[in-house]
């Protein structure tokens, strides 16, 4: 079984959150169709946070990102609408997340490796934050 987290895309989408008032204004305003605008915005404040990144947070943001484009599942919409602030409408966040794929791993089909019901979706915020862990995870708080 392959574990996925909608969160890891979630707490990856959310350095949107910090983008200056004004470009968080004309992120928010955009038409959730206009893919070339969302490829642009992807570009510039997500690829190089997604190039930081360690390897294995590569690998669990990009193995939860492909089971949510394959998958759809409404788990999307409820973790979008429960970030607030992120300046992305969870209304229709399949034409941005599709663009997302596009830009981070532009000569790759995102269909499902493996059968859909080999994924196990384990959602939880917190550790859908792992994939910001450094190599070998964070230190057991205890």
């Amino acid at each position: 079984m392959h574990t996925v987290n909608v969160w890891h895309v979630g707490n990856f989408i959310a350095h949107l959150m910090v983008l200056d008032g004004a470009e968080y204004v004309t992120v928010a305003a955009l038409d959730p169709d206009d893919r070339a605008a969302f490829r642009r915005v992807i570009a510039k404040h997500l690829a190089p946070r997604y190039a930081s990144m360690r390897p294995h947070g590569q690998v669990k943001l990009k193995e939860s990102l492909r089971y949510v484009l394959n998958v759809r599942p409404d788990s999307v919409e409820d973790m979008i609408d429960a970030m607030q602030d992120v300046p992305v409408s969870s209304d229709h966040p399949f034409t941005m997340l599709e663009e997302l794929w596009s830009v981070l791993f532009p000569s790759e089909d995102y269909r499902l490796l493996f059968d859909r019901y080999d994924y196990v979706e384990a959602d939880d915020d917190v550790s859908g934050k792992e994939i910001f862990a450094p190599d070998g995870g964070w230190p057991d708080p205890k």
